[in-house]
């Protein structure tokens, strides 16, 4: 038995459509070739439907100004201007201000969840401890309540990614947290 012979046997006995459907082809040219390819793709994409959403390029920029807390964002070169949490409103005008004013917020929302993120390992940090109950090793640190403070030395994606972090340990919170940025001049 040739080999082809075999592959053919082989594709024939196949549990999978698609190489069921090779071994019905006798002629492997070019011109098959480039129509069998074209039988892949329409198969292909009845398989996988496309998502009806539209994706942006790494050099578009993403103009809108308003998000929801987990909403996933470069926020590099970009500054908040306001966050809404729990219906109410708080002007900000920095990363720093938007860190420290969600923290200060769960705080008070739900105290004891907050001190439970004081040795939970999403507050570890690469070098220093982002959330701690001293001040000891943070380059600027921020007093959020008695025994606990807040590292501020952060890029504008770290502030946002440490906001979402904290905003996750309290369940259901991310449905009731958005903020706005200033729009792009």
């Amino acid at each position: 038995m040739t080999v082809l012979k075999k592959k053919k046997r082989l594709y024939q006995e196949s549990n999978i459509y698609i190489n069921k459907e090779l071994s019905k082809i006798d002629t492997w040219n070019e011109v098959e070739i480039v129509k069998r390819s074209g039988w892949f793709i329409n198969e292909i994409c009845s398989i996988w439907q496309c998502p009806d959403t539209i994706s942006m390029s790494e050099n578009d920029v993403d103009t809108r100004t308003e998000f929801d807390i987990m909403d996933e964002v470069d926020v590099t070169g970009r500054t908040p201007c306001q966050i809404e949490i729990c219906g109410g409103t708080i002007p900000v005008d920095s990363w720093r201000s938007f860190l420290k004013n969600i923290c200060m917020q769960m705080y008070e929302y739900d105290a004891q969840i907050f001190r439970s993120l004081i040795r939970h390992k999403d507050f570890k940090g690469r070098s220093k401890r982002i959330i701690n109950d001293t001040d000891d090793n943070m380059r600027v640190p921020k007093k959020i309540a008695e025994g606990i403070y807040l590292e501020m030395s952060l890029s504008a994606n770290e502030a946002l990614n440490y906001a979402k972090l904290v905003i996750d340990k309290y369940e259901g919170m991310e449905n009731e947290c958005s903020y706005k940025l200033k729009p792009i001049a």
